[in-house]
């Protein structure tokens, strides 16, 4: 692989959460595209064992400029026109300094610099006005269901709350990626083509007049087939026509695009949708919180048992230890003997009971 040329745009990688952005992004950085030292990228977990290439800092900025503007990666906000405009919302100049000093000293010193945050889906004009420039797209899409699934196996998400964040994420994918340069790419080709999805980034990203060759085999360590889960064998639950409609348009994008005009979509409820699905999951924590609440009072009632039933055995040792002692004691063994002796010898046993009548009689 051979890389060539100094005038070369920034790759913003987008897609979903649970759609493959980690994996496009590795694909990238065998590429050449720098994502940043590794010490500042989050860590690899056991939900994403390759990597997630994602600088951490500008990853936490943009959970705070979710915060900030009263949302959450899942519960994403309803954003106006230039929501991100700071006289708007004044915390969100403290914000744009940060980043933009983030990007200035550790990223933009690169050739190719890349940066990914499936949230970027959302914020990514916010974040073009701090860096100063206009990011080259990847953006990747997978099936809503799988999604869903996968959101669901992860997070504990409804599948209908799913399906709504997948329409939300792409619909706002879509609008943010308009007059951009952008290379479409769909999950499923991650691991039935690896190798000329690596070829296809290789073209996308000789676009601005870089040379840039492929070796062979440059998919392997980027893409672990075996970490694919939750494919969708069968649908198991509906889309509505809105997200059937995007699923639609998604798979009918071109591969690449040198000034992406995105397609016309029908209206949808999904935000209506979106709260919906949040409501019931809000209940559902709600009741799972109380039942969690109940269970600990019963562990605190359960420990207190055990407490009591430990000094219980605690004192009936003590007891059955002093006990044991007397037993074993000298003086109990003489009077063991002397019962011995007159259970033994007839003479003595009647003296011992006309001893034992004689002191009763006086007593009464």
């Amino acid at each position: 692989m051979n890389i060539a040329g100094s005038s070369v745009r920034p790759i913003a990688v987008l897609g979903m959460h649970r759609s493959g952005t980690s994996a496009v992004s590795g694909l990238l950085s065998a590429l050449n595209v720098d994502f940043g030292a590794s010490e500042n990228l989050i860590a690899p977990s056991p939900d994403n064992l390759l990597g997630y290439f994602e600088y951490e800092r500008l990853t936490n900025l943009n959970a705070e400029l979710l915060a900030l503007l009263g949302a959450s990666w899942s519960a994403p906000p309803d954003l106006k026109e230039d929501w991100w405009d700071s006289s708007l919302n004044p915390g969100i100049s403290e914000l744009q300094k940060e980043g933009s000093a983030i990007i200035t000293s550790e990223l933009k010193r690169s050739g190719r610099w890349g940066w990914k945050d499936p949230r970027n889906c959302l914020l990514l004009p916010f974040w073009e006005r701090v860096a100063g420039v206009t990011f080259d797209l990847v953006f990747i899409y997978r099936e809503p269901i799988e999604v869903a699934r996968s959101l669901e196996a992860r997070d504990n998400l409804p599948i209908a709350m799913g399906l709504s964040l997948w329409e939300h994420y792409n619909r706002q994918a879509l609008i943010n990626m308009a007059g951009h340069r952008v290379c479409v790419l769909s999950f499923d080709t991650l691991f039935e083509q690896a190798d000329a999805l690596a070829a296809t980034l290789a073209e996308f990203l000789s676009l601005d007049g870089t040379a840039i060759r492929t070796a062979a085999g440059t998919a392997e360590g980027a893409i672990a087939p075996q970490l694919r889960h939750h494919a969708c064998t069968a649908a198991t639950h509906s889309l509505s026509p809105a997200q059937a409609a995007l699923q639609s348009e998604l798979q009918r994008l071109p591969r690449i695009s040198e000034k992406f005009r995105p397609p016309i979509l029908p209206a949808s409820d999904y935000l209506d949708e979106l709260e919906a699905a949040r409501r019931i999951a809000g209940a559902s924590l709600s009741f799972m919180q109380k039942r969690l609440e109940a269970l600990t009072l019963q562990t605190i009632k359960l420990q207190a048992l055990c407490e009591d039933l430990r000094t219980r055995t605690s004192a009936a040792e003590s007891e059955q230890e002093y006990y044991r002692r007397i037993i074993t004691g000298p003086g109990f063994t003489v009077y063991n003997s002397l019962v011995n002796v007159f259970r033994r010898v007839p003479v003595l046993r009647r003296v011992m009971y006309a001893l034992a009548l004689f002191l009763l009689r006086r007593r009464i």
